[in-house]
């Protein structure tokens, strides 16, 4: 490196450690020296914030455990009227769904019971060649009167 170079580095470094000196000291001004904010002085602020709890210590105090009571009462007895309503809702859509079921079921049974009363009609012919319409006329006319007769 020729000596140019290094004077003109040697400059540059001289330069930015005296920006950093300058600035770490304009710093280290700001902190040690109180910041003129316009703020309260601390005596002040410990005054406001002690008669501040001493209010809400009083009001505390206050409160009798009567209005307490009755607050936590009423909210009770609203927890146990949602809870009875919940309970009724349940109550109904357990016996709409038992109602369903009992249908589903006898609808089950009738048409089950329908294919046995065939089953039983159509053994009772001899022979299936010899099927007339007469015969079929005969066993729906059965059908029709053993499904009346189980209404």
């Amino acid at each position: 490196m020729s000596a140019a170079s290094l004077s003109a580095a040697k400059k540059r470094r001289a330069a930015n450690s005296n920006d950093l000196n300058s600035s770490n000291s304009s710093t280290n001004s700001l902190i040690n020296r109180p910041s003129p904010s316009g703020g309260l002085p601390l005596q002040t602020i410990i005054s406001t914030l002690n008669t501040r709890l001493t209010k809400l210590e009083q009001n505390t105090t206050s409160r009798s455990p009567a209005i307490d009571n009755i607050e936590i009462d009423s909210r009770f007895q609203l927890l146990v009227e949602e809870i009875s309503e919940i309970k009724e809702m349940v109550l109904k859509l357990q016996s709409f769904t038992m109602e369903v079921n009992k249908t589903l079921f006898d609808e089950r049974i009738k048409i089950l019971s329908t294919d046995d009363v065939i089953d039983k009609h159509i053994d009772n012919i001899d022979d299936e060649s010899a099927i007339t319409t007469d015969d079929l006329q005969a066993v729906a006319d059965n059908i029709s009167n053993s499904l009346n007769h189980d209404n």
